[in-house]
């Protein structure tokens, strides 16, 4: 309603009840006088109503996201208790959390056992914004004692400590003294097919294979991982995993079943294109050489004279594959071309 609205209304008012019409009857403009200062007062009214409403819809949207960040701090929290494993759950009071003004707290459940003989217990993560009672975020999980532990380094040795914090952009591990972004996606220097020309933009910065040079001192971790400052060139490539292996196959009813190793290059080195062995041979009868071409080679000439006769006939084989197959100058697969890119950041 406007401020013209309210006026009308309250003049209506004013002249529906006699006795104020009466007492600011008396004084000259006193009608008018009476109107303008109620409608100040409702508009008032109105004023600090609406600069409520806007300030508890500001404050809603603040607390929103708080209580998005800390379902973020409680989510790695728990990924960092199923890293540890159950035989390394402890409770844990309210703690900091690094470089925020959260706190983060771990309460376990009691221990059940199933019929199996496995354990079980629930175990809860509630992050609290400062020193507030109630947390913003709870998240739970169930841990079984049948978890595979990950509390281990490579050689299986136990590692000594865990952290989790933030580094002002990302949440981050520390295990042994050593910094594990959390979050983050895939490892640094990890290989990805991508379907467009454009570099995917999640998860951190991705380089295009094309064999292009980087900064090290911008991308120190992935000059780390490939010991240079190129990255790898797979335009055209097809990538195959490092190593050797055999197995037996069926090489054709001739042949029959055979065992093939099949062997990869240096690793990170081009192998060139290349096809089995494909022999064959061929016999005639005849006084005149046949130069035989492709598969095929002369494994020798022998002289057949037939009694009372000179006429010697003789057959031309021509071994070409293009009369069947598609050629090119590559041995390639049935493909779609995709690019490949490298985590840098």
């Amino acid at each position: 309603m406007g401020k013209n609205g309210v006026k009308k209304v309250i003049l209506m008012i004013f002249k529906k009840h006699k006795g104020m019409n009466t007492l600011f009857g008396r004084y000259r403009g006193g009608e008018s006088i009476f109107v303008t200062i109620l409608t100040c007062i409702i508009i008032s009214v109105m004023g600090v109503s609406l600069t409520r409403l806007h300030n508890a819809s500001f404050m809603s949207l603040i607390s929103s996201e708080t209580s998005m960040q800390a379902q973020h701090f409680a989510k790695a929290k728990m990924d960092y208790l199923v890293f540890r494993g159950y035989n390394n759950l402890s409770t844990q009071a309210k703690t900091k959390i690094d470089n925020s003004d959260f706190k983060d707290a771990v309460t376990l459940g009691n221990v059940s056992t199933d019929s199996s003989g496995i354990n079980k217990r629930t175990v809860t993560v509630s992050v609290y914004n400062g020193d507030e009672a109630l947390p913003r975020a709870t998240l739970q999980h169930v841990f079984y004692s049948n978890d595979v532990d990950l509390y281990v380094r490579n050689d299986n040795s136990p590692t000594n400590s865990i952290s989790v914090g933030y580094n002002g952009s990302s949440l981050v591990a520390k295990v042994d003294g050593n910094s594990v972004e959390l979050g983050g996606g895939v490892p640094i220097g990890t290989i990805i097919t991508w379907p467009v020309s454009t570099a995917p933009s999640e998860k951190g910065i991705w380089l295009e294979c094309n064999g292009q040079s980087f900064d090290s001192s911008k991308y120190p971790k992935l000059y780390s991982v490939l010991g240079s400052n190129k990255v790898p060139n797979y335009q055209g490539m097809f990538l195959r995993g490092y190593g050797s292996q055999s197995f037996i196959q069926n090489n054709g009813s001739i042949v029959g079943n055979t065992t093939t190793v099949h062997s990869s290059g240096s690793l990170g080195m081009i192998q060139g294109d290349a096809t089995r062995v494909v022999q064959g041979s061929f016999s005639f009868a005849g006084g005149q050489d046949v130069a035989p071409s492709g598969v095929f080679e002369n494994l020798g000439h022998q002289n057949i004279t037939a009694s009372g006769s000179t006429d010697y006939g003789y057959d031309n084989p021509y071994f070409n594959n293009t009369r069947v197959v598609p050629t090119a100058n590559e041995i390639r697969p049935v493909n779609i071309a995709v690019k490949y890119f490298i985590k840098a950041a």
